[in-house]
């Protein structure tokens, strides 16, 4: 390991031009010729389109056009489908196909959600199309509205959708409901609880935006937009405008955070491409806050009844859950996804859970769509178990690590195959909890809960314990480009939103060809540099993109070796490579890889049928998962006359295989758990009874700030992965799955002095002080 190589502390490269103002991000970007689009957007939940009259915005100065959906009609273009079926098999209760409708990208006769856009308004400027927006007249018939997700599916609810009876897309079920009712029946001991995953509404720093453009000679369009997955929105845009995919260019510039809501498509990606043609000039369009806040998919608002079987010894026998997963008006491309195989995949978590049972229904209501955030599925299926770990381990009096030592799936019995089936191949769960306890001191917390109830204030310790899949897209691109000015380019499929992956990447090519770190130019982001990419999601970027790089590097070693070889006029198997450098055995006669580089574009230097050149493009195939796994630790103080939480301690430790780069996997896992402390005390989503977001703003949505979130502590249990080359697993949704339970669990302890039994997600202030108030009448 050189000093720039895997495993070091290197600052990442990309903030040098964030931090002056030199990032490409949507709102940098310049197109000569542009004009402005904004929406219409529904001011009701549920209404019946009338007449859409367009008079008064067409004689604005500036207003071009007005778009509606008997335009995209006419011009043939379709609605945005879902990704799910893609991923999951779902049905409805009778066996037949699930309702999961396509999402149009202007609402026709109906609108199903405050925020949906029904008219698209392009003007010489953004202002004028406010100003034009602002004059569109369109006749609405309220309609009924049904918001809240454990009773959407009841018969007296108003119906979203003709084909989904009592509001039900569908009713998936995983697991052996059978074998799990044996297991409960015999039982020694069952704990039950009602829990809510919170919606939440995502809010990356950086609102969307999209500017399409088309050029006519060429009959090619382009998207520029900030995507995680360029690729999958390419495949969806283009489906909706008729094209081949070939036939549409996805830029993705800098992205200001995405955190799952920017791995799909939207209308308004299809909507600037289709609208740039008929104008024949680039139309832009970017969100404001408030309408991200409409238009953006939210994410989790998973509810239901989650139980635990335990035999006489406090060994888990069985699990099961019911639950109703709200996915808003419309199945987004990933929004069932999320709830069903994703949830239940994970349900028996780090532990040799014998059986489980999870039937998730579908709901659909009059809200935003909701779809994949950090973790997609997994943050919710963590929080079932654990909650129900840590009210098992209070119930029957046995200690929290205590109890999930003896249900831990040992060390010794990896690879290990999980009650669904998922094959974890490495991992010392034991260990993580070992070194969360030992850091937080855990054993000492009785003097902090006294200390602490000396100032008045309610203590609280909560632990909770995780194992994650990774990965998505199972294929995965990329080019090492040599240029003639002494650089190299690596083009990856990934998509960096913060990740720090210019960093890392340039890391790997340092270390595998020893190439001068400050040579390196990481790229991503367009369809058109790789033939194809994966995106950026399910902590796949390292596993998959590192692996392709790997797999490219050994390709340009394999040939930069036989052209040194016969530089230096000797054997290929007298010629070793360290460092970046090919070296004769047992001699000072050496040739580095960028001097071999410059030879290979000279086909009179190269040995017979040598192509010129060491570029090198591959595009992978990689199946396999990785499962990292660990232990956090949180520790609460609680003001019982105001009911404000403070997070006062948090410690990670957690098994990511090899660590690449320690200074951005620490702030992976912060960032994560950063978001996992919101969603548990502060971030709440609200509709009023006629589908109002009531929370559409930051006046009423609580991010969590820098004051909310302690110093926290994160380690490392380095244990390989065995299923991949570079023996790596995936680690940006970890902080965000493991913190939920871990914060609540020691909200609950904190509670427990006052008699306080349960309370839900988001734990605020209010809630917290009625549930003190309401124990101690």
């Amino acid at each position: 390991m050189g000093r720039f190589g895997i495993g070091n502390r290197i600052e990442r490269l990309e903030d040098d031009r964030f931090l002056t103002g030199r990032g490409r991000f949507m709102d940098d970007l310049v197109f000569d010729g542009a004009a402005h689009a904004v929406f219409v957007r529904a001011p009701m939940a549920h209404a019946e389109i009338g007449n859409v009259d367009a008079s008064a915005a067409l004689a604005v100065p500036g207003v071009l056009c007005v778009l509606t959906a008997g335009d995209l009609a006419a011009d043939g273009i379709t609605s945005l489908p879902t990704l799910a079926t893609d991923w999951v098999e779902l049905t409805q209760a009778d066996g037949s196909p699930a309702h999961v409708p396509d999402r149009p990208l202007l609402a026709a006769d109906r609108v199903r959600y405050g925020g949906e856009a029904i008219a698209m308004v392009i003007a010489e400027s953004e202002e004028a199309a406010l100003e034009g927006a602002e004059q569109v007249q369109v006749d609405l018939t309220r309609l009924g509205v049904t918001v809240e997700t454990g009773t959407a599916h009841e018969k007296q609810m108003t119906q979203l959708w003709d084909g989904a009876p009592d509001n039900t897309g569908f009713l998936y079920h995983a697991g052996d409901a059978d074998a799990a009712a044996k297991a409960f029946d015999a039982a020694a001991s069952v704990v039950s609880l009602d829990l809510v995953n919170n919606r939440v509404v995502v809010n990356p720093l950086e609102a969307r935006s999209a500017v399409g453009e088309y050029d006519a000679a060429t009959g090619r369009y382009t998207l520029h937009c900030d995507s995680q997955h360029p690729y999958d929105v390419r495949k969806q845009v283009s489906g909706c405008i008729g094209v081949e995919p070939e036939e549409l260019r996805v830029i993705s510039p800098d992205v200001g955070g995405g955190f799952g809501i920017k791995y799909i498509a939207y209308p308004e990606h299809a909507l600037v491409v289709w609208a740039a043609r008929k104008l024949d000039r680039p139309i832009k369009w970017r969100s404001s806050r408030t309408e991200a806040f409409l238009c953006d998919c939210h994410a989790r608002d998973l509810t239901g009844t989650a139980s635990l079987a335990l035999d006489a010894d406090g060994r888990f026998l069985a699990m099961r859950a019911d639950l109703n997963a709200n996915l808003g008006a419309y199945a987004s491309s990933h929004g069932p996804v999320c709830p069903t195989i994703l949830c239940t995949l994970m349900m028996p978590g780090p532990y040799t859970m014998p059986v489980i049972a999870a039937e998730v229904r579908g709901v659909y209501t009059n809200t935003v769509p909701t779809d994949a955030y950090r973790g997609c599925g997994q943050p919710e299926a963590l929080y079932l178990i654990e909650r129900l770990v840590h009210a098992a381990a209070d119930a029957l009096g046995i200690s929290q690590e205590d109890i999930r030592r003896r249900n831990f799936v040992p060390a010794s019995a990896m690879p290990f195959t999980s009650a669904t089936e998922l094959v974890f191949d490495s991992g010392d769960f034991d260990a993580n909890l070992s070194d969360a306890l030992g850091a937080s001191d855990w054993n000492g917390s009785a003097a902090r809960k006294a200390d602490a109830a000396g100032r008045g204030r309610l203590y609280g310790i909560g632990v909770s314990s995780y194992v994650e899949i990774t990965g998505a897209d199972s294929k995965e691109g990329t080019d090492i480009r040599f240029e003639e000015d002494g650089t190299v380019t690596l083009n990856v499929g990934t998509k960096s939103s913060g990740q720090g992956h210019e960093t890392v990447f340039a890391q790997m090519l340092n270390e595998e060809l020893g190439i001068p770190f400050d040579k390196i130019n990481v790229r991503d982001g367009d369809t058109d540099a790789l033939p194809h990419g994966g995106g950026t999601g399910g902590s796949r970027s390292m596993q998959m993109a590192g692996t392709a790089i790997h797999v490219g590097s050994e390709k340009v070693r394999a040939k930069a070796g036989e052209l040194a070889a016969h530089l230096l006029e000797a054997s290929r198997d007298d010629v070793e490579f360290e460092e970046g450098v090919f070296t004769i055995v047992g001699t000072d006669r050496s040739i580095g890889i960028m001097d071999v580089a410059d030879a290979a574009r000279d086909a009179a230097r190269l040995p017979t049928g040598m192509e010129v050149g060491l570029d090198t493009m591959v595009v992978i195939e990689h199946e396999a998962s990785t499962f990292p796994n660990g232990s956090h630790v949180c520790e609460v103080e609680v003001d019982p006359e105001t009911g404000t939480v403070d997070v006062v301690g948090y410690w990670a430790v957690s098994d990511f295989g090899r660590v690449m780069n320690p200074m951005l996997l620490e702030g992976q896992i912060q960032g994560g758990v950063a978001q996992g402390i919101g969603q548990a005390l502060r971030e709440h989503t609200v509709f009023d009874a006629d589908g109002q977001l009531m929370s559409g703003s930051f006046l009423d949505y609580c991010l969590p700030r820098a004051d909310d979130t302690p110093a926290y502590e994160v380690g490392f249990n380095e244990v390989p992965c065995t299923t991949n080359a570079l023996g790596v697993k995936g680690a940006g949704e970890s902080g965000c799955i493991a913190s939920l339970p871990a914060v609540m669990n020691a909200l609950h302890d904190a509670l427990k002095v006052e008699g306080v039994t349960h309370i839900d997600m988001p734990a605020t202030p209010e809630r917290v002080w009625r549930a003190i108030q309401d124990a101690r009448a």
